[in-house]
């Protein structure tokens, strides 16, 4: 009986670290390919944001909601540019919301819901994606998530 616990319980800490471990980051093409593949198209827009530090932005229309792209030159400032949506999103809270984080290796997650609204950004390595959609479009978008695996 003993035996049986001690596997469980190291099967359950493997599983957990397993969890935890670091995310693999898209590049610009793997995100136009990924999304292309997908039915969406996809726009660079890189040079219409000439800030310092984006080495590539690309825009998915998925109909009825965009996902934006960004790839900096350094970690250090996907995670200043996730803190900041993070706090945009979080001072536009209504009463009534709801919000996930998750903050992992080199990895950050932040969605919320609340007034009809689903925002969401999240960073690997140097890359971020974000969207600000109507909550109605959740289930398409969290497809899209999925399918990105951020």
């Amino acid at each position: 009986m003993k035996r049986i616990f001690l596997m469980v319980l190291f099967t359950s800490f493997v599983l957990f670290l397993a969890s935890c471990s670091s995310r693999t980051s898209l590049t610009a093409y793997e995100f136009t390919s990924c999304m292309t593949n997908a039915g969406h198209v996809v726009e660079d827009v890189t040079a219409e944001f000439s800030t310092d530090g984006v080495v590539s932005f690309h825009v998915a229309d998925c109909n009825t909601f965009n996902v934006e792209f960004i790839v900096y030159e350094t970690e250090s400032q996907a995670i200043q540019v996730f803190n900041n949506f993070r706090q945009m999103f979080r001072d536009s809270r209504g009463n009534t919301s709801s919000y996930r984080e998750a903050n992992l290796a080199n990895y950050n997650r932040y969605l919320q819901i609340s007034a009809g609204q689903f925002s969401f950004v999240s960073r690997i390595d140097n890359s971020v994606v974000i969207m600000v959609i109507n909550a109605d479009n959740r289930d398409a978008a969290d497809a899209v998530i999925e399918l990105l695996g951020y």
